[in-house]
Parts: C-alpha cells; structure tokens; sequence
C-alpha cells in the first residue's frame, strides 16, 4: 500500500539540514526524520544495547538513529550540495524539447 508523503515536509527538511544532521525519509511510515551524524555512528558502532547512558531527551532521537541504521526502506534526502538548481532547469528544457 502506498504511503502519503508529505512535499511540505520534504521542504522543510532540505531548507533546515545542516551538514552534520542529515535528513532520511522513511518510506514505510512517510516520516521525514533528521538526526545527528555523530548519534548514527553511535548507534552503527553499538548496536541494540547501548540506549541507557543516554542524556535526558536524546531516547526519541536514538530510536529514529536506530530504524535509520537497522532499515533498508530509508532513503537520506540531498544535501544544499546534491541540489544544483542548473542543473535542473537544464534537464527540465531538454525534456521538454524531446516531446
């Protein structure tokens, strides 16, 4: 069943990432999630069972690191350096002219 995914989301996203906290979309849930660079190596380098010396406030943020690490169905949105709006406009018009 396809999941709704909202493009405002999406927007928000790409115009609030920083370099070290990147965004991913879950394609299960249509969530668009950002978490820190240096808490997905955490959990990368912990596994499961590393979740009780966290600070206060950070158990939301290491769930979301934790599906992000462990799922295949997770896509990581580009970065303000993947986007060459150039680029872009360049294919949109040769697509156009191709019809």
């Amino acid at each position: 069943m396809p999941v709704t995914v909202l493009l405002n989301d999406i927007v928000e996203a790409l115009e609030m990432q920083f370099d070290e906290s990147p965004s991913f979309l879950d394609l299960d849930t249509g969530n668009v999630e950002t978490v820190s660079l240096g808490l997905l190596h955490e959990v990368e380098e912990s596994g499961d069972d590393d979740d009780e010396d966290l600070p206060e406030g950070e158990d939301a943020e290491w769930e979301i690191a934790k599906r992000i690490v462990a799922m295949d169905r997770v896509v990581k949105l580009p970065t303000k350096f993947d986007v060459h709006e150039w680029a872009i406009m360049d294919e949109f018009s040769r697509f156009g002219r191709k019809r």
